[in-house]
């Protein structure tokens, strides 16, 4: 119960960050479309700069051993949430995409840095590279019908060149010079707070009253926010003898609402964008909610 509370308070000052970014767009700071450079910096700054920040600062206890069992745990439950979404909206190309992949990177980090520490964030870098990966091929192809990948835009993918650089800050034995680590840690530190201001900016540029008269919406975010999650606490709860800490950060990414990249691929594939962000929008303020109640579930499943 202390860590549904901590869960509760967490999700709280979350949703103070996003107001703000929500008001800086109604009350006219910031026009439609601006949201663009905040996410872009996001994604291409703050977020990498966690990831190899979550390797050079994280838990090195169990070493390798740990870190491969994240890693598989984190592909199974991707795998997981793609069949569900295949089986569900295969008709549906951006619901399928919506229900496959979620926020694991602007809500599941800050979520699990908070959490259950800033070190423990490690456990899901190898997650939300793949998940970044995935959106860049299977993603885009499920969105716009073609059968190629192109490997030139999956190798210049941010998460995956993080990845990369936080194995290497890892496993090789160096330390960092102190303006790059306090700089990094820096930058780290900027995630959670810009991360869910850029998702407040995207409320303030939808219609909330169309996004939420929409009964697809609903269904969508229930497969992403409830269906997902409960199959992957299923799937979790078949290796016990994972760590704890392990488990729980995977659990905590696969419940983040929709991956705010469908709203970007849309948009660039020329699809119903503004459907799209309504998925984003809708499932990150019902998430508020369904987060805490998967959680409680898992303590319940897991006698924690």
């Amino acid at each position: 119960m202390d860590q549904l509370w901590l869960l509760m308070q967490q999700l709280l000052k979350m949703f103070v960050y996003m107001c703000v970014g929500f008001l800086l767009v109604r009350g006219g700071v910031l026009k439609n479309g601006e949201s663009r450079v905040p996410a872009q910096m996001l994604l291409y700054v703050f977020l990498p700069c966690t990831i190899v920040n979550s390797f050079y600062t994280g838990d090195s206890t169990g070493g390798a051993g740990r870190l491969m069992t994240s890693i598989l745990l984190g592909a199974a439950a991707l795998a997981v949430a793609m069949l569900v979404a295949a089986v569900c909206f295969r008709k549906y190309p951006i619901d399928n995409f919506s229900a496959a992949f979620s926020n694991a990177g602007f809500m599941g980090i800050p979520l699990i840095g908070m959490i259950l520490g800033g070190k423990n964030v490690i456990y899901i870098a190898g997650m939300v590279a793949l998940l970044n990966a995935l959106q860049w091929s299977y993603g885009q192809m499920i969105l716009s019908g073609e059968k190629k990948v192109k490997m030139s835009a999956l190798l210049k993918n941010p998460m995956i060149i993080a990845f990369v650089l936080g194995l290497a800050v890892y496993f090789l034995p160096v330390r960092l010079p102190d303006i790059i680590e306090t700089c990094l840690g820096g930058m780290a530190a900027c995630n959670t707070p810009l991360a869910m201001i850029v998702l407040g900016l995207y409320l303030g540029e939808s219609d909330l009253k169309k996004v939420f008269s929409n009964g697809r919406v609903y269904v969508t975010s229930a497969a992403r926010l409830i269906f997902v999650p409960l199959c992957t606490l299923a799937m979790l709860s078949l290796f016990p003898a994972a760590p704890y800490e392990i488990r729980m950060a995977v659990l905590i990414a696969s419940c983040a609402p929709v991956g705010s990249n469908v709203a970007i691929y849309a948009q660039k594939l020329k699809l119903d964008h503004a459907y799209a962000v309504g998925l984003v929008c809708a499932s990150t303020i019902l998430s508020i909610v369904t987060i805490p109640a998967v959680i409680f579930a898992a303590g319940a499943v897991w006698g924690i």
